[in-house]
């Protein structure tokens, strides 16, 4: 018994040991390879350590991976989805954007993408601040918000993706009934960048940095879903029905009360 390991470095042993066999997996599939040993270990393991915070981590990185693999997804190059891919990208939830566009209709599948996003958070992914280290234990109310923040940007990604299928009522439904950001005084608005660059195609890039606000990223993704869903013009030859203009005004009256300060 004077050799029996510290519970700290048996955890820390534990979750390196599990960690490695998902660095290796070729397949997010946790009923496969190197993905089944990892959940195998976690699983194992998982009781003895009931208050760990790093095991609740571990497994929501494991369920977050296991979704994935259900969609087709490969990276820049041609290079196909590993898990290790997770682990290494500064900006994990990006991923969901290229599921998004590998996937057609995948869009109507929002809620699993959501889940998938947060439990990507719940795992401390991605790090909001890099001070921080990739392991630091956040309160609930934060990792609430983080959630909250990850829901919407994922329904942002989901608006686009549905108005580049040319499905223009799945976008109106999640810009009104789903993507509202936090409420709060107009006197206390963060101020927004100068300048946000535009893409190819003429729309507004995703926010790459994180605003100083804790909702001004909400803000700009439920501004930006609504602009970009009101001057939506569909690919049908047809002019748009009166139904459609009316839809098309009340999102351009959205996103003009959205719309960040000059």
């Amino acid at each position: 018994m004077r050799n029996r390991l510290p519970w700290s470095e048996m955890e820390a042993t534990i979750l390196a040991s599990a960690m490695h066999f998902y660095d290796s997996a070729s397949n997010g599939n946790r009923t496969r390879g190197g993905m089944k040993k990892a959940s195998d270990i976690i699983n194992t393991f998982r009781p003895y350590f009931p208050t760990s915070s790093s095991f609740r981590r571990a497994s929501s990185l494991l369920s977050a991976t296991h979704a994935l693999s259900f969609y087709s997804l490969t990276l820049q190059h041609g290079v196909p989805f590993q898990p290790v891919s997770i682990r290494v990208s500064s900006d994990p939830l990006s991923l969901l954007d290229r599921v998004l566009d590998q996937n057609p209709h995948s869009y109507t599948k929002v809620d699993d993408l959501i889940d998938i996003a947060q439990n990507l958070v719940a795992a401390g992914l991605p790090v909001e601040d890099e001070s921080e280290g990739p392991a630091i234990e956040v309160g609930e109310r934060e990792l609430a918000a983080r959630k909250r923040r990850a829901e919407q940007r994922v329904l942002g990604m989901a608006i686009e993706a549905s108005l580049r299928e040319d499905d223009f009522e799945t976008a109106y439904s999640y810009v009104v009934n789903r993507l509202t950001p936090t409420a709060k005084p107009a006197s206390t608005a963060p101020s927004a960048p100068t300048s946000r660059p535009t893409s190819r195609s003429g729309s507004v890039p995703h926010v790459s940095q994180r605003e100083p606000a804790a909702n001004a990223e909400e803000e700009y993704t439920a501004w930006r879903a609504a602009f970009l869903a009101g001057r939506y013009h569909s690919f049908a030859s047809s002019p748009p029905s009166l139904r459609r203009l009316e839809q098309r005004l009340e999102l351009l009256s959205q996103a003009l009360l959205l719309a960040p300060p000059p």
